[in-house]
């Protein structure tokens, strides 16, 4: 990564579960020495009362739904100048076009482009990067991930 700039969405903190997993993984980047820069796209008020004022957070203030159409539009807009992107759900917005890293509840990950929507409800295509691979086209089922990242 050129900057080392990550875009993580932060909407669901303050949520049980996956808003848990977001609030503990701010705490250990404020608590750990690194040379990120985060861009936390959410609740401004919420993000700053967890991380603080810092160099190495960008606060983006947003309150486009979560799982609404706007976001589809909005979010890229919002982590365009990240390297990476991070959403702990799995709604990447459509219009997100760089490549994924999925990762399986089980361990597994495939590197590949996301074929269309990820907000068909019960999963979505994936182009897998590997040429030497034999499958062309994969249905992620959305209840097997545990996790999507961007991994430009």
């Amino acid at each position: 990564m050129k900057n080392n700039r990550i875009a993580i969405d932060v909407r669901m903190l303050g949520a049980s579960g996956i808003g848990t997993y977001i609030e503990a993984l701010l705490r250990e980047f404020v608590r750990l020495k690194h040379n990120f820069q985060f861009v936390l796209i959410g609740n401004g008020e919420k993000i700053e009362k967890l991380v603080g004022k810092s160099g190495r957070f960008i606060v983006q203030h947003t309150d486009v739904p979560v799982f609404s159409i706007s976001e589809q539009f909005y979010l890229p807009k919002l982590a365009r100048d990240a390297d990476l992107f991070h959403s702990p759900h799995h709604n990447v917005p459509v219009f997100w076009r760089k490549k994924l890293i999925v990762t399986f509840h089980d361990g597994e990950t495939i590197r590949g482009r996301v074929l269309g929507s990820m907000e068909m409800g019960c999963g979505f295509f994936l182009l897998p990067a590997d040429p030497t691979g034999n499958n062309e086209k994969i249905f992620v089922v959305t209840d097997a991930l545990e996790e999507v990242t961007d991994a430009s």
